[in-house]
């Protein structure tokens, strides 16, 4: 989609804005299924690689962002190699929300973990899991982002679009 979406804006010869939301990400997290966001997340990472391969990043400006987090968490002490998404030293997984619906333990011995369906424990019950509140990283590169490093409230973002 972002392929075919660049082929047809670059042809307009004043620039173009283009916006691509990995929405299912966040859907992903609202239900706790790590295995899933991480799935989607790549599949997003995949089309920046698209768009990184098909502008000229002297003219273009491309931001990668986040409006908000999740409550997703690492836990425990994995050991190294293994499966970030199996079980830690006890009865919980390495990834573990902070709310959520997986709020009731399942025997992880019974569980595929890595399932993609698979919904990871939280410490608080909520029908939905909720966004958290820490800052998010934006990634950049283009003309004007060098302005995007650092600390800085979200809505500085779309000055910088509007100045590129």
């Amino acid at each position: 989609m972002v392929e075919k979406s660049i082929c047809i804006l670059r042809k307009n010869n004043n620039g173009f804005f283009m916006f691509v939301e990995g929405g299912r990400i966040d859907h992903a997290h609202h239900v706790n299924q790590a295995k899933k966001a991480l799935d989607e997340t790549y599949q997003f990472n995949k089309a920046i690689e698209k768009a990184l391969a098909m502008v000229n990043t002297s003219e273009t400006l491309i931001i990668v962002a986040a409006d908000h987090s999740h409550s997703l968490t690492i836990n425990g002490y994995q050991h190294s190699g293994g499966d970030i998404l199996g079980s830690t030293f006890g009865n919980y997984t390495t990834l573990l929300y902070g709310n959520g619906p997986g709020y009731y333990r399942d025997k992880l011995a019974t569980s595929d973990s890595a399932d993609k369906e698979y919904q990871q424990t939280s410490a608080a019950y909520k029908q939905f899991s909720a966004h958290s509140g820490e800052d998010v990283p934006v990634y950049a590169t283009g003309p004007g982002s060098q302005f995007l490093s650092g600390v800085f409230d979200q809505t500085f973002i779309p000055y910088v679009v509007s100045v590129s």
